[in-house]
C-alpha cells in the first residue's frame, strides 16, 4: 500500500480451506450472473497500491492478467486473520470504497464458527447487507443470489 510492501504469512489452514469452499460456491451463480470469479488476485489501485484478496468477483474474465483493475471488481472477499486484522476489516474495505467498488464481503473462520458478512457500497461507505453465522443459512441476493450454511467452509 502506498508503496510498501505489507505481508504476513497465511495464519492456518482453515481461512485456505474455507476460501476454498467459498470459491466454489460462488463458481456458477456468479457466471450465471454474468461475473466470474477467481482465487487470490492482484488487485491494482495505483502504480503504488494494490491488495491481494483471497477471492474476488470480477465483472469480466481477465485471460492470464497479472494485475487487474480495481475498477473491473465488484467484490473482494477477505478472510480476516489476527494478523492483519485491521487490514483485513478496516483498510482494505477503506480503500475498496474509495475506488467504488460495489461490494466486500468479509468472512472470519474461528474453530467451529464461520461468520460472514456482506457489505454493499451506499453512500461512499459500506453497509450490511446480509450477515450469517454457523448453524444459520447466510443469503445473499446481490451481486448474485447463493445460500448455504457458513459451517461448511469449514474443514471438517
Amino acid at each position: 500500500m502506498d508503496g510498501d510492501l505489507i505481508m504476513s504469512p497465511r495464519e492456518n489452514t482453515a481461512n485456505s480451506f474455507a476460501a476454498g469452499e467459498l470459491h466454489a460456491f460462488f463458481r456458477v451463480p456468479a457466471r450465471e450472473a454474468g461475473f466470474r470469479a477467481y482465487p487470490a488476485v492482484n488487485v491494482k489501485f495505483s502504480d503504488k497500491t494494490w491488495i491481494e484478496p483471497d477471492l474476488v468477483v470480477a465483472a469480466k474474465a481477465f485471460h492470464h492478467e497479472t494485475w487487474v483493475d480495481a475498477a473491473d471488481l465488484i467484490m473482494p472477499v477477505e478472510f480476516v486473520s489476527p494478523s492483519s486484522r485491521r487490514k483485513d476489516r478496516v483498510d482494505k474495505p477503506a480503500r475498496c470504497a474509495a475506488a467504488g467498488i460495489p461490494y466486500f464481503m468479509r468472512v472470519e473462520v474461528d474453530y467451529d464458527d464461520v461468520l460472514i458478512e456482506l457489505l454493499q457500497l451506499r453512500g461512499g461507505d459500506y453497509r450490511s447487507h446480509a450477515l450469517g453465522k454457523s448453524g444459520e443459512v447466510f443469503e445473499m441476493d446481490l451481486p448474485f443470489p447463493l445460500s448455504f450454511d457458513p459451517a461448511s467452509l469449514l474443514e471438517y
